[in-house]
């Protein structure tokens, strides 16, 4: 797995992590790994969406494309007990909404991931300066104030 965000999709074994932060009341954290959608299967996805009236049948279909085309890796969501959520087109439809659109909106391309402070290496270099300026380790900016 690479560790730089490429602006495109190598052929194989190329993956990406992506971070849903918690939104309290509403969901928790959620990480993630994925194959980016390249835009031959995005394509395809919207087309069949485009086809469907049924807002139901269109969420199913996305959950669907993920499943199927293996872009969804792995995950931290976790039942009741605790315990891993193995990944399905039926899981994903239970997963709250709001975390379900995320996660389909990041591997399509349409989002990005939340900045996960525990994943420096996927921030942006200005995303790695605000990092270290909160951990007292440098001035905003990347100096060092030296």
């Amino acid at each position: 797995m690479s560790k730089e965000l490429l602006g495109y999709i190598p052929a194989d074994g190329y993956f990406e992590r992506g971070y849903l932060r918690e939104v309290p009341g509403l969901h928790p954290a959620v990480r993630f790994t994925y194959r980016p959608m390249d835009i031959l299967m995005l394509g395809r996805l919207e087309t069949a969406l485009a086809k469907e009236k049924d807002q139901a049948k269109s969420y199913t279909i996305q959950a669907d494309s993920v499943v199927r085309l293996n872009l969804l890796v792995e995950w931290s969501m976790v039942d009741a007990k605790g315990q891993p959520l193995g990944i399905s087109t039926e899981t994903l439809l239970r997963v709250k909404p709001a975390i379900f659109i995320g996660i389909v909106s990041i591997i399509t391309g349409r989002g990005a991931s939340d900045l996960d402070e525990e994943q420096p290496h996927m921030a942006t270099e200005a995303d790695r300066d605000v990092l270290a300026y909160i951990a007292g380790e440098e001035q905003p900016g990347g100096t060092d104030g030296k």
